[in-house]
């Protein structure tokens, strides 16, 4: 599919309220990661995890209540979050059989370097495929 990944944000539901701590980034690289074809939610979970911690420590250095939110937001992922995972698969991910995979591949990869990069030839597309 041609699907380009999008984010909702840090979004929480309106009945729980938390600390504003800057997540966005975070928030934006979890909701492309449930919308990458293949990869798997538990995968998404720790790399969110990762990025938060990594966004206390850099710009909350000692902040506890920031670490604690983040655990709460990869809480919440990790409990609910599977609906959206699912539905970001089937908005991201296109089936095709063992036997196509590899052509259909090179092709998602030319139309994304001709709408996006034409500088790149059919070699840095069988590079990229190496």
């Amino acid at each position: 599919k041609n699907t380009r990944p999008w984010s909702n944000g840090c979004s929480v539901p309106p009945f729980i309220q938390l600390p504003d701590f800057s997540f966005e980034k975070c928030c934006d690289n979890h909701d492309a990661c449930y919308m990458s074809c293949g990869v798997s939610k538990d995968e998404c979970e720790k790399s969110f995890s990762a990025c938060l911690k990594r966004h206390c420590k850099s710009a909350y250095k000692g902040n506890e209540e920031c670490i604690n939110t983040a655990n709460t937001y990869v809480m919440g992922v990790t409990a609910f979050g599977c609906n959206g995972y699912q539905e970001s698969q089937v908005i991201g991910c296109e089936c095709v059989s063992p036997n196509n995979a590899k052509a259909h591949t090179e092709k998602v990869i030319t139309n994304f370097f001709n709408k996006y990069n034409k500088t790149k030839t059919a070699e840095d597309v069988s590079s990229a495929l190496a």
